[in-house]
């Protein structure tokens, strides 16, 4: 499915898991997803399909394990995942990004 790269985030932060807060390097990419679409009178158009967030994190005492794990970015958003590979520090998000107020950002 097409998508468009909208946002990095990228810093210093902290990994919560199990209690513990640990310190973290992030690197985060925003795609929104989209649906080509033709017409007759307005040609191709991009209709939205839903957001996707890739990237890595990378902490010194980060193990991989099926706990879910809570990014706290150094802007104040936070972001669940699971750690898929702890040498490159790949990771498979779990659920939306959220703002400093709680909110869904993306």
């Amino acid at each position: 499915m097409p998508s468009r790269h909208v946002k990095s985030l990228s810093g210093s932060g902290f990994v919560v898991v199990g209690g513990q807060r640990i310190q973290a390097d992030y690197h985060l990419a925003l795609y929104e997803e989209y649906i080509l679409t033709d017409s007759l009178s307005h040609g191709s158009s991009r209709v939205p399909n839903g957001t996707r967030i890739e990237g890595t994190v990378r902490g010194t005492n980060l193990v991989v394990s099926t706990m879910l794990m809570k990014l706290e970015t150094e802007e104040g958003y936070s972001l669940e995942f699971f750690l898929r590979n702890k040498e490159v520090g790949t990771i498979s998000v779990s659920g939306p990004l959220l703002g400093p107020n709680g909110k869904i950002v993306f």
